[in-house]
């Protein structure tokens, strides 16, 4: 295992699980704490020159399954969506996620790395689907 890639897939793997848990029907109040911890994670990870890709991927994957709902769907959570702004969340985080995919780009040019094209592609695809989802809930609200 190289080191340091067990703390990111444990990280990825526990935003992974808040989706999975936010899957089934659950109530705002449920909603509201793994809301609050997601944007957390995404505002840390996409502001710090430590943040992993593969973690913001997952917390950008995550709140769209979660707040994808039409708005008037009593699973849709809106009030939540609303009253944690998680536009602006959406907002601020994108650009910093494709700086920091394309940074990661271009360090691995000529290198043998433990990211690959495939994790590049993956990671480009979430940040287009993120701004779809901006534009997708501005024109829905």
């Amino acid at each position: 295992i190289v080191e340091g890639t067990w703390k990111t897939d444990s990280q990825r793997d526990a935003v992974a699980m808040l989706g999975v848990l936010c899957s089934e029907p659950h109530s705002d109040a449920v909603n509201d704490h793994i809301c609050s911890a997601l944007l957390s994670v995404l505002e840390r990870l996409s502001t710090t020159s430590g943040g992993d890709l593969a973690v913001i991927n997952e917390a950008f994957d995550v709140l769209m399954d979660m707040y994808g709902l039409e708005d008037d769907d009593p699973n849709s959570h809106s009030g939540v969506f609303q009253s944690k702004n998680v536009l602006k969340h959406f907002e601020a985080s994108i650009p910093l996620f494709e700086g920091k995919i394309k940074n990661m780009a271009d360090e691995q040019k000529g290198k043998k790395s433990i990211v690959t094209e495939e994790d590049l592609e993956v990671w480009r695809e979430t940040a287009l689907n993120a701004s779809r989802f901006v534009e997708y809930k501005k024109g829905n609200s």
